[in-house]
């Protein structure tokens, strides 16, 4: 059986060009998604799927009251706890919201999508964004990170570990992939996104589209300019980074 927190663990740690380099890319897409932080009084906001609490220190000084949702018991305990380590108290931790209070109708003034989409089965996924609309305010934004789909590259695919213990990443389709993401057993499956597929969804329009986490591009560009803002460029942006990170507001 593969540890599924164990696999994402081993497979973005394999992928990091050099170290420091995921640190420093995360840095980067969330000083662009601060940009989009209302920053007024009051202000509330939702992380669906916060796993164990990976971007709980990136947001939780710009919000007045966050509500963070984790299903699995052992990642929301890991959460807590780096709530409490990193003092702080303005946050609430649930576990699955079809059983919790406090998530009203048009309450949210910002929801984070940021570690749960790629893994749900799709029949999931569109019924997360629709509540995503129904909880957001009019003028609420919702921000989504997603492993970003490269022309040519496969949309599904399947993580597990060979006879030697090391990670392996397959393609597979869209039948296999949503039968292994409806289950907590057997090979982790992965689906990647490209923008355009967050650009039909009623009541939401795009205001910001970024890549980053790129593995392609030769480290001595570095030397020159960070490769998240080089592969930001119009010409280049679909041909790199590894994740995609989208802000869509409510109509």
């Amino acid at each position: 059986m593969v540890d599924k927190n164990q696999a994402k663990k081993e497979m973005i740690k394999a992928a990091e060009p050099y170290e420091g380099y995921w640190e420093d890319s995360y840095d980067y897409v969330f000083s662009v998604m601060q940009q989009h932080f209302q920053n007024g009084p009051g202000e509330k906001m939702l992380e669906l799927g916060c796993g164990r609490g990976e971007f709980i220190d990136r947001y939780a000084e710009y919000f007045e009251h966050i509500i963070a949702v984790e299903k699995d018991p052992k990642s929301r305990d890991q959460a807590m706890e780096k709530a409490y380590w990193n003092d702080i108290e303005n946050i609430e931790f649930l576990g699955d919201p079809a059983n919790e209070d406090g998530l009203d109708t048009e309450s949210f003034d910002f929801i984070l999508l940021g570690q749960s989409l790629q893994y749900m089965p799709e029949d999931d996924f569109e019924e997360t964004m629709e509540k995503s609309v129904e909880l957001l305010k009019k003028g609420g934004r919702v921000a989504i990170i997603v492993p970003h789909r490269k022309p040519g590259q496969e949309i599904y695919t399947q993580i597990y570990a060979d006879e030697k213990g090391e990670y392996v990443s397959e393609k597979i389709d869209s039948e296999a992939f949503n039968d292994l993401a409806a289950v907590n057993r057997g090979p982790l499956a992965m689906k990647r996104f490209s923008i355009q597929d967050f650009q039909n969804f009623e009541s939401l329009n795009l205001v910001e589209a970024r890549v980053f986490h790129d593995v392609l591009l030769p480290s001595y560009f570095d030397r020159f300019l960070p490769r998240d803002r080089i592969i930001n460029l119009p010409f280049l942006k679909k041909y790199f980074g590894s994740r995609l990170m989208l802000v869509l507001e409510k109509a």
